[in-house]
């Protein structure tokens, strides 16, 4: 049987792939390009091939069985789902499967057909039963290609549900987190191999050799993370730049619209900070902006990984919910 879930916006479809968390068999990891499975939810559509090399989600060529998921904190009913192609002509999916794990513990599977080329236009997926039904997470497999398998972008369009149960204290939110705002980003749009990558993502994926670098010459960089639910969270670790010359010594962090923020400050020396929520602004968190200032302006800022430890979860009720808006972003 399904778990007790109350629709939060049943009649408001929007992005939902931006508060998943994204896995895949493998990601082509080498010099002339970072195609990390991350990057089918980086917002960029239509990309030039010659910019193509850190925007898509490419496995390794050896990987005889590749695969591609998205998975959910709470369930989601689907209405679309979006699926863009490598964006080099001749490189085409031809086929494929996607499966759909449900809230109850079943699963289906639904076969697609070829995407249109080069991936200025999605294949579009409906299906009333994902719409219908709490999914947990889809499973992208079974790909017949061209050449070469790449997928630029997937959009999953619908709505969420709050379940009942209690979250597992501890556990770390900031991977289910969209990054709704970001001051800048050194090279943002199209990251090479001679400047780096350093986009925003990185401070989401636990790996110390990646990370989020501001711009040259932002003295005060911030990144804000949001739910789409809100969850109660008690505390956030901040984890510096690899590196003696580049340094935060202080981080303010906004909860919400709350009119008081929270400042910690930080030796040169130490690699990462804690902030403790006070118990006032754990509950109901939905926004976390994170501002970091440095010593000495003349270094680049930014910051190796984010985490954001949850305490419990949040139940609605039949009133909120209905009072609850849906982010929008831009």
């Amino acid at each position: 049987n399904e778990s007790p879930s109350i629709p939060v916006d049943p009649l408001e479809p929007y992005d939902l792939q931006a508060f998943s968390t994204i896995s895949a068999s493998s990601e082509y990891l080498q010099e002339t390009g970072q195609y990390k499975a991350k990057n089918v939810a980086d917002s960029y559509l239509g990309i030039p091939y010659d910019h193509s090399d850190y925007l898509i989600w490419r496995p390794k060529p050896w990987d005889n069985s590749p695969w591609l998921q998205l998975e959910w904190l709470e369930p989601v009913r689907i209405h679309s789902i979006q699926i863009y192609d490598h964006p080099e002509l001749q490189k085409n999916v031809i086929s494929g499967n996607v499966t759909a794990y449900f809230l109850d513990g079943t699963s289906q599977s639904y076969v697609f057909g070829q995407l249109p080329d080069s991936g200025e236009a999605p294949l579009t997926l409906l299906t009333s039963e994902l719409s219908n039904r709490p999914v947990r997470q889809i499973k992208f497999s079974d790909f017949i290609f061209e050449r070469e398998l790449g997928v630029s972008e997937i959009i999953v369009q619908g709505t969420r549900l709050s379940t009942r149960d209690s979250l597992t204290p501890g556990l770390n939110l900031v991977k289910y987190a969209a990054i709704s705002d970001v001051t800048s980003t050194l090279n943002p749009h199209y990251p090479n191999t001679d400047t780096g990558d350093h986009r925003s993502f990185f401070t989401q994926d636990g790996d110390s050799d990646t990370s989020w670098v501001a711009n040259y010459q932002d003295f005060q960089p911030s990144i804000t993370f949001s739910f789409d639910l809100p969850y109660c969270v008690e505390t956030i670790e901040l984890f510096d730049l690899a590196g003696s010359d580049v340094s935060f010594t202080k981080a303010t962090i906004g909860i919400n619209d709350a009119t008081e923020d929270i400042v910690k400050t930080k030796e040169a020396s130490e690699s990462a900070i804690t902030i403790h929520l006070p118990n006032t602004l754990r509950s109901n968190v939905r926004r976390i902006k994170i501002t970091i200032e440095g010593s000495n302006p003349s270094y680049f800022m930014g910051l190796m990984d984010v985490n954001i430890l949850s305490c419990q979860s949040r139940i609605f009720t039949s009133s909120e919910s209905q009072e609850y808006s849906i982010l929008n972003f831009s």
